[in-house]
């Protein structure tokens, strides 16, 4: 990577999957990641959340606008596993009332 680009030092630290779906071809396609990159591919496939446009439409990042959705667990998960830092908790819900 870094001698294609002019730089020789530069190469690649994290392989992020994106706009993820749970399908057969999605599978297929992440196997075919481990193999050429199996000490680069993230285990966190960032998948799709609309929240993630809405926020961005916003004017906000999906922390501020939503925190708690799908998009922002995804994003903290992916940022600590590139940051080496631990992943964020899963937080229980709370049982509904009524």
């Amino acid at each position: 990577v870094g001698e294609a680009e002019g730089r020789p030092g530069l190469g690649v630290t994290k392989v992020v999957p994106t706009l993820y779906r749970k399908t057969a071809l999605a599978t297929a396609i992440l196997d075919r990641l481990r193999a050429y990159f199996p000490d680069s591919l993230a285990t966190t496939p960032l998948g799709y959340d609309v929240k993630v446009d809405e926020a961005q439409s916003h004017g906000k990042t999906i922390f501020e606008y939503a925190p708690r959705s799908r998009g922002a667990r995804m994003l903290a998960a992916i940022a600590a596993e590139i940051h080496g830092g631990p992943a964020p908790r899963k937080r229980k819900r709370a049982p509904r009332a009524g």
